[in-house]
């Protein structure tokens, strides 16, 4: 249920959610087991039915060694693993001062009750970070795909009293290494942390590792002398299972070989006579100031930013998940009852931590981890089949090649089958926009699933949408795009929106900065004139809707703040500026993006505001608008839009790169001589798409220049990487005019417009 206060302003339903305690508490006391289900009609499977997620539940699998941890012994060696961090951290977490209470924008974090997790998504993962939430301490999961510059830059910033990362000199560890050394040799400034702070920190943990590393090897029955350890090391190299009996390949049991392997956290590094763990109990204002998170902003547009998000804004995120709908209680549904998840967004990501792993321990999903880090399109889809997958958490890239691969087809397997989607009810996916055509020729080819884009950020604590049911059994047969059958699918929901807002989530749509009430008038005119002519072209697109404005959102799972790099015991942890800049003087967060509001209250995004193209003659152009257009096109696999600067006009012009279906189109690199045949292939297809655009999309939204590339280049999270694109050297070939455009060029080709 939603309320719309004004055709701009909607908010998602007010549900209670916990407001004491610790975020890792709250993850194991199955928090929704006794939750009435409000619409049992629609969602029959929405309910616990009054039952706690069972001890013997399994939590996690690895397809590659079958290893598996259930629910009650992930419990217990978290809080085996938060008695480690107590004692390391030698003192109690940064103390919550009087002086906070009560105030706004106030974090209570300190570089020396930080851990940094520097590990792919493995069995380790969620023990090491919710036994540091359980402990108070801020976690700080980066990319294991960061390179030494970029681990140095976080690492500065940070300064985490304890590191974890993978084992190996070609691994984590020789990169974190070389990243302290990068400190030590060539220090810089970070936020509010001097270059000479920087360069102390690293220096102080540099001597910690390498006097550690001297008496690397201890037997099991040795007093450890763990106190002054620092940097330990997860060997993805071992068997996975981690419980003690875990062996490397000479069958020797690695906490025998290396005292920093972190399965030492597992047993008691202080006095054994101290009581058993107990988490302590935060008080509502606590749980609000103290960050459980410190995550990083995906930095398209600059360097990374630290993101501080409380115990309370992720709790409060665990319960807007549940209040999705998207989940079945642990004793409900097929195949054996409860949800089966298969992890693939990273758990450093807002993605893969709220919206998966922390939702999935809340609901007692089971999470399946694939046999390697390396994503491959038909690993990822075999382990739906063969795990009973109850609903599929994918990368935008992921959505895009579903819809070209040919293993959805029938005779794409060795069994002359396709893909088994039949227990999967839908695909979920988040970080960039994809155009509705995409996700309605994934639907169609997978048996009916639905693919719903979600839309949040790593600043509201995750997604700040609904997802759509899944379709009805009865509704799951096949039909061909463009049919009547395809039509009724898309009719059903609101393809190429969010959803409506998540409950204890508002949303509003405001004019950007400095817009005025004409350019905003204007903006409404050009918005509507291109929805008509998507719906016109059998796109979809909203047919009633607000002004389009930035969207802006506001609740209990926003940020603290961005990154000081100041203890909060000495200092304000939150960068002022920074922070400022991103709130209204009323408290919501400004998201840069651009959307606008249906009348039933589904978010419709149409781009970036930063990234909107200015053209000739003062239009704009919205990139995701255009980009939605040629992914209609059937010689396209993918595509991006971006703006170039023409000097003569004063003004950019859309710029089209686009993936071929058919890759003999793409120019190769290093040939001797242009293949005439592929040039004029190339040609043609630039004339085609010059012509599929003209009755799509407005005249001044009409690319200028086509490129050919192998891939869109994209961070992690599938956001496309505009300006990376921008810099590219390639062949641009003009497009032919049309009556509507201004340009009298013809086609032809040019390295440079």
């Amino acid at each position: 249920m939603v309320t719309r206060i004004s055709d701009s302003e909607w908010h998602g339903e007010d549900i209670p959610y916990v407001k004491q305690g610790n975020l890792t508490s709250l993850l194991f006391s199955s928090p929704f087991s006794h939750l009435p289900n409000t619409d049992p009609d629609r969602f029959p499977d929405w309910t616990f039915d009054g039952h706690e997620i069972p001890p013997h539940c399994l939590f996690l699998v690895h397809d590659g060694t079958h290893a598996s941890v259930t629910h009650e012994r992930a419990y217990h060696d978290i809080l085996r693993v938060a008695r480690s961090f107590h004692e390391l951290i030698g003192k109690q977490p940064a103390p919550f001062p009087a002086t906070h209470r009560g105030t706004k924008r106030t974090a209570v974090w300190s570089p020396e009750t930080t851990v940094l997790l520097h590990i792919p998504n493995c069995l380790a993962f969620p023990i090491l970070l919710l036994g540091a939430t359980a402990a108070k301490c801020t976690v700080s999961p980066i990319s294991t795909h960061l390179q030494v510059p970029e681990i140095a830059y976080l690492l500065a910033y940070a300064r985490p009293h304890v590191i974890i990362t993978t084992k190996g000199a070609s691994e984590g560890e020789g990169r974190i290494r070389a990243a302290l050394q990068s400190i030590i040799d060539r220090p810089e400034p970070v936020g509010e942390v001097t270059a000479e702070e920087g360069q102390r920190w690293a220096i102080e943990l540099a001597h910690t590792w390498d006097r550690s590393a001297k008496q690397s090897t201890l037997q099991r029955g040795e007093t450890l002398p763990f106190a002054q350890q620092r940097v330990w090391l997860v060997d993805l190299a071992r068997t996975v299972d981690y419980y003690g009996t875990n062996t490397n390949a000479a069958g020797i049991p690695a906490a025998t070989l290396d005292k920093r392997d972190w399965t030492n956290l597992l047993r008691p590094i202080g006095p054994t006579h101290r009581l058993p763990f107990q988490i302590e109990v935060m008080q509502q204002d606590e749980l609000e100031a103290r960050a459980a998170v410190l995550l990083w902003s995906s930095g398209t547009t600059g360097k990374s930013k630290g993101v501080l998000l409380s115990h309370q804004a992720l709790m409060a995120e665990v319960y807007s998940q549940w209040s999705a709908k998207l989940s079945t209680g642990v004793y409900r549904g097929a195949y054996g009852g409860g949800e089966r998840w298969v992890a693939l967004a990273p758990w450093c990501h807002i993605y893969g931590l709220a919206t998966f792993l922390l939702s999935a321990i809340a609901t007692g999903a089971t999470i399946i981890l694939p046999p390697t880090p390396e994503f491959h399109l038909e690993t990822y889809c075999r382990l739906l089949e063969k795990y009973r997958v109850t609903f599929a958490h994918i990368a935008p890239g992921v959505v895009v090649a579903l819809r070209n691969s040919p293993l959805l087809d029938q005779d794409s397997s060795k069994n002359g089958r396709a893909i088994d989607f039949s227990s999967v009810k839908g695909f979920g996916t988040g970080g960039a926009p994809i155009p509705s055509r995409i996700c309605l020729d994934v639907c169609e080819r997978s048996g009916g699933k639905y693919v719903h884009m979600g839309y949040g950020s790593t600043e509201t604590g995750g997604a700040a949408y609904t997802v759509c049911p899944s379709i009805p059994a009865e509704q799951q047969t096949g039909s061909s795009p463009g049919s009547s059958r395809h039509a009724a699918l898309a009719s059903m929901f609101n393809w190429g929106s969010t959803g409506v807002p998540l409950a204890n989530k508002m949303i509003r749509i405001c004019p950007a900065e400095g817009a005025t009430s004409d350019s905003v008038q204007a903006r409404y005119e050009e918005y509507r004139l291109a929805a008509d002519k998507v719906r016109e072209a059998g796109g979809r697109a909203p047919s009633s809707y607000c002004a389009p404005g930035e969207i802006q959102i506001k609740g209990p799972v926003l940020l603290l703040g961005y990154l000081s790099g100041v203890s909060s015991s000495i200092g304000s942890a939150i960068d002022a500026k920074l922070t400022r800049g991103a709130f209204t003087a009323d408290g919501w967060y400004k998201t840069g993006d651009e959307g606008v509001f249906d009348a039933h209250g589904n978010l419709w995004i149409t781009g970036r505001i930063k990234e909107l193209i200015k053209t000739k003659g003062g239009f704009q152009c919205s990139p995701p608008e255009v980009e939605a257009c040629f992914a209609q096109h059937p010689a396209v696999a993918d595509v991006a839009c971006v703006g170039i600067y023409d000097p003569q006009d004063a003004a950019e012009f859309p710029l089209l790169y686009v993936v071929p279906k058919d890759v003999s189109l793409l120019p190769q690199e290093g040939a001797a001589a242009e293949d005439a045949e592929a040039e004029a292939k190339r040609v043609e297809l630039v004339r085609d798409l010059a012509h599929f655009c003209v009755d799509r999309l407005t005249f001044y939204k009409w690319p200028k220049a086509y490129s050919f590339i192998p891939v869109i280049i994209k961070n992690p999270g599938g956001k496309i990487l505009r300006k990376d694109l921008q810099a590219l050297q390639t062949k641009r070939y003009v497009a032919p005019r049309h009556r509507q455009r201004t340009s009298t060029s013809s086609l032809g080709t040019s390295a440079k417009l």
